[in-house]
């Protein structure tokens, strides 16, 4: 029993990790299936609303602490891994024409590796990756001091798969697009050539 499980969490790394390089390559991403780890069957996002009536989801051990899968939200579903109650594993979040929205991963409640976006046509959007806790304290645009969680690298892509603009930013989530611009930014022309590039003290040009 312990050999098949371990064989079987291989199988689902490998087959995220294909996804990923997928959707990096091409930029695009039609549909997109979910492998349970519980039984190696495919899963569409427009089946999570039937998964979630099932036993499989959204349960609790004998502690009353969250593991395995749980589905969260209506319209714009999302499926998140637990362990022991904190995030642990495959993150994807769905628009509601079922078209992938992000796809990324947790380990002890932190995001970790390359989180990937897409618009609802399923082109790439923006990858962010290099995720780092913040020690930094600084004062906002209104003078409050403030202290974001994360300082990670932003990479926003034009539909034709190339970058648009690079650089670092300061967040309070992985999800969260108010993030504060820092350091030196770069901004290139869709057909990859370098445009400008810009340095950024907390979300303003100084460069």
């Amino acid at each position: 029993m312990k050999l098949n499980f371990i064989t079987i969490a291989y199988f689902v790394i490998c087959v995220v990790n294909s996804h990923l390089a997928y959707a990096q390559k091409n930029n695009k991403i039609k549909s997109f299936t979910k492998y349970s780890t519980d039984s190696l069957e495919s899963i569409s996002s427009k089946s999570l609303f039937d998964l979630k009536k099932t036993d499989r989801v959204n349960r609790f051990n004998e502690k009353g602490e969250k593991f395995g899968l749980w589905i969260i939200g209506e319209t714009t579903p999302a499926e998140i891994y637990y362990k022991n109650d904190v995030a642990d594993g495959i993150y994807k979040a769905f628009f509601q024409n079922g078209m992938l929205d992000c796809i990324g991963e947790y380990h002890n409640d932190l995001p970790i590796g390359s989180w990937l976006f897409f618009d609802e046509l399923g082109f790439l959007v923006m990858k962010i990756s290099e995720i780092k806790i913040n020690t930094v304290k600084f004062k906002n645009s209104a003078s409050i001091l403030i202290k974001p969680k994360y300082y990670s690298l932003f990479k926003f892509y034009y539909k034709n798969g190339l970058i648009s603009q690079q650089g670092h930013c300061f967040s309070n989530d992985i999800n969260d697009f108010e993030s504060i611009k820092e350091g030196k930014w770069k901004f290139y022309s869709e057909q990859g050539i370098l445009q400008k590039e810009e340095t950024f003290k907390i979300d303003k040009i100084i460069k």
